[in-house]
């Protein structure tokens, strides 16, 4: 599956399990969603739990339904710069819930095969592409959950037909 040039194809790779620091809202409309605002708030969740501020790389769907029905997750992976240890657990545990009840939260993506795509261009062309990844059929695997894209470098750094997205789908083998 490719839309230009600069796509590389659909591969399946292994991966361990992902902690993460996120926020999740359960049950919206992502076809009406305001991400900007998500975002944002997660981020104004997110950075006093770090000390610092941050903005979530990374935009997961535990549960995917349709564009009308889903859970969505914005979050960092925790890595060598974001460990976890016992002071970012305390940190995370009382941490104050926004008006809605949001607050940051630990949690764990996990390992296994993924469907995995690289995405070159404008965010506003990630829900064709995930249209089309939906569909895509792989010899001996079945999509199921969760699914998330990574954003690998900064929208305010770069021209949005340079962004960089990659797309990753848990698979189970049939």
């Amino acid at each position: 599956m490719s839309t230009t040039t600069d796509q590389t194809a659909i591969k399946i790779i292994t991966l361990p399990a992902k902690k993460y620091l996120g926020v999740r809202r359960n049950n919206i409309s992502i076809a009406d969603g305001d991400f900007p605002k998500w975002i944002k708030e997660a981020s104004r969740l997110i950075s006093p739990v770090l000390n610092r501020t941050c903005y979530p790389t990374v935009t997961a769907f535990p549960r995917f339904v349709s564009p009308q029905d889903a859970d969505i997750e914005h979050l960092l992976f925790v890595d060598q710069e974001l460990s976890i240890d016992s002071d970012l657990v305390n940190r995370v545990e009382n941490s104050q819930p926004n008006d809605e009840g949001l607050k940051a939260q630990l949690s764990e993506m996990p390992s296994g095969e993924y469907a995995y795509f690289r995405y070159v261009g404008p965010y506003e062309g990630l829900s064709s592409v995930w249209n089309k990844l939906m569909k895509e059929k792989l010899s001996g695997y079945v999509h199921t959950e969760p699914c998330w894209e990574e954003y690998i470098n900064d929208c305010t750094q770069v021209k949005k037909e340079e962004l960089i997205t990659d797309l990753y789908w848990k698979l189970e083998k049939q």
